[in-house]
């Protein structure tokens, strides 16, 4: 099975470190960078490769919602999942109408991690089922 590259975006340097070590704990994973702003993010994207995009929803100086939408516009095949505190069912909401397709509540642990590769690796099958025959929003919103 190959490496699944993995961007953090969080302006907490703390919550950097602890992301990135969660991930790196697993074997199919590379943290291929960690970034603290969305114009960070949206620079490393130009010039490297990510195949899931981990974003914190409140950013300082900017809203990870907006940057969600964004990051999906550009690249529409990106796997973005929302992180945030507050688990809420607005705050899931917004992040699935953003293009994002997981939700991670902090703290993470790494059985939440397994559960994002799981859905991500789900995804990349059914690329190939129109959009109308797919349920991931009712499972991603439960």
């Amino acid at each position: 099975m190959p490496i699944v590259k993995v961007l953090i975006v969080d302006d907490s340097f703390e919550t950097l470190e602890t992301l990135s070590l969660l991930y790196s704990n697993r074997t199919d994973i590379q943290v291929v960078g960690a970034v603290q702003t969305g114009d960070e993010a949206t620079e490393f994207l130009k010039n490297n490769d990510a195949d899931i995009v981990s974003i914190d929803i409140e950013l300082r100086a900017e809203n990870g919602i907006a940057l969600c939408k964004k990051l999906h516009g550009t690249y529409p095949n990106l796997f973005i999942t929302m992180c945030s505190v507050e688990d809420s069912l607005k705050n899931r909401e917004l992040s699935s109408q953003a293009g994002a397709r997981y939700f991670l509540p902090k703290p993470v642990s790494t059985s939440d991690i397994g559960n994002l590769l799981i859905r991500f690796y789900e995804s990349k099958v059914k690329t190939n089922v129109p959009d109308t025959e797919l349920n991931w929003i009712d499972d991603f919103l439960c």
